[in-house]
């Protein structure tokens, strides 16, 4: 199996990849499952067999072909055992500058929490392959280095210490893609120690930056059930994020309390307990058009920001069966609420 064939299996959505005259050269687990028929015996058949009474993305396929550019669109709906709505991208594959085919991706369109996971979770199996595939050679690159190092000085030193820091910069981003997709280990867990970790952790950028930190923690507040590596991760990326965007001389403020909250469950009004922390800052706040696109994953403002952190912590909390609220009072800061369900 070749690495784009298991890049493409291990994602959620539907791939399938045609050739000029429309016959499907590849589809992926995800459309196998969907269609209920294996890859081999739909190879060489016509679009229009596997994707039957579809006025939509057929014709938008040849046109992607035709014009050299890739078409997306929302909500075409196509039956498949029973009817499905689906957001689509179509775009040509080209050799040599010209379209020999053209690769199909279908999503299946749920409820917005619904869509937020799947996108997510198929983003970061994405980027979790693909750092898998570079770690290794990046170890060796850092091991390379380091040894280099051990017999050279003066100037060619510290183009090696450039190299071995920017290798260890990107293990770190490589083994974060690896721990983002691992889901949950959950314990009994003193979320007040989470957070103080979390600030230890980040003591040297708190202090270079001369924040203020504001503690209000409730002191009866009970255990919740969470796993303390990844919501040390999410308390950190949110805390980094309001370091960046205050002032010199800025302040956070963090506070826990009880909550009481209602939910959908299976059609039926629930209510359940959870554990708030709250993190506010004195930053320039969030405009009002950015408000619902800062969970989006790569969305960011800030320069040479991954737009990755509060999209991967949004989705620890959703794993963690709590959810996230953002807020900004124009320019006099933004606040971020966590809610985690108490032990039950």
């Amino acid at each position: 199996m070749s690495f784009f064939e298991s890049l493409a299996n291990s994602i959620d959505e539907t791939i399938i990849t045609v050739d000029r005259k429309q016959q499907v050269t590849f589809i992926n687990r995800s459309g196998e499952e969907l269609l209920g028929i294996i890859s081999e015996s739909l190879r060489g058949k016509k679009l229009s067999e596997v994707l039957e009474n579809d006025k939509t993305i057929i014709p938008l396929t040849r046109k992607a072909v035709r014009e050299l550019r890739p078409i997306s669109g929302n909500n075409a709906i196509l039956k498949i055992k029973e009817s499905y709505r689906f957001d689509f991208s179509v775009s040509p594959l080209i050799e040599q500058d010209k379209a020999t085919g053209a690769v199909i991706v279908l999503r299946r369109t749920f409820d917005m929490p619904g869509r937020m996971d799947e996108q997510f979770e198929s983003i970061m199996y994405l980027l979790s392959s693909v750092a898998h595939e570079v770690k290794n050679p990046l170890a060796g690159i850092r091991g390379g280095a380091q040894l280099l190092k051990q017999r050279t000085s003066g100037e060619d030193a510290k183009h090696l210490d450039v190299i071995i820091k920017e290798t260890e910069r990107l293990d770190r981003v490589v083994k974060g893609y690896l721990f983002g997709v691992r889901k949950p280990a959950l314990n009994d867990l003193n979320v007040h120690e989470v957070i103080e970790e979390a600030f230890t952790v980040l003591d040297h950028e708190i202090k270079k930056k001369k924040v203020v930190l504001k503690r209000s923690y409730d002191p009866s507040l009970p255990h919740v059930r969470g796993d303390e590596g990844k919501l040390l991760q999410a308390f950190i990326n949110i805390i980094k994020n309001a370091c960046e965007a205050i002032p010199v001389k800025g302040k956070i403020e963090v506070r826990t309390k009880p909550s009481f909250e209602y939910l959908i469950e299976k059609k039926k009004k629930v209510k359940r307990r959870f554990a708030v922390v709250e993190f506010r800052d004195n930053g320039p706040g969030i405009p009002d058009e950015d408000i619902d696109k800062v969970f989006m994953p790569f969305y960011t403002s800030k320069k040479g920001g991954s737009g990755l952190g509060l999209a991967i912590s949004s989705k620890i909390i959703r794993d963690h069966n709590g959810l996230m609220k953002i807020g900004s009072s124009g320019k006099k800061g933004a606040s971020v609420e966590i809610y985690l369900p108490f032990i039950s």
